[in-house]
């Protein structure tokens, strides 16, 4: 995936976990995420989120204690077979929203 002309801070993790995300209030899909990594991720849904700029991702994991919430910033959206695939970067909002996301990325 990364190229010459594609740079990534963070290294990116492959996963498969269930998430939700808040496109706008009272505007909730379910999604996975499909990769993730200390500045972003890559989630899966059945909807166009492009028209967004500002979406919250919860993640739960049997390796949290509770569902982590992330402020996001949609950067790229994509049409795929049958769904949308979006690229996510993070606004860390506190540290434990940091704690969990490394706890998911050792697990």
């Amino acid at each position: 995936m990364a190229s010459a002309q594609h740079f990534r801070a963070h290294r990116r993790h492959r996963t498969n976990y269930p998430a939700r995300l808040t496109l706008a209030p009272g505007v909730q899909v379910d999604a996975e995420v499909r990769d993730l990594g200390m500045g972003g991720a890559c989630v899966a849904l059945e909807r166009d989120a492009s028209r967004y700029d500002v979406v919250t991702l919860e993640l739960a994991s049997d390796l949290l204690w509770d569902t982590q919430r992330f402020q996001c910033r949609v950067i790229w959206s994509r049409h795929e077979d049958g769904g949308h695939a979006v690229g996510l970067a993070f606004d860390y909002t506190s540290p434990i929203g940091v704690q969990g996301l490394l706890t998911l990325l050792r697990g």
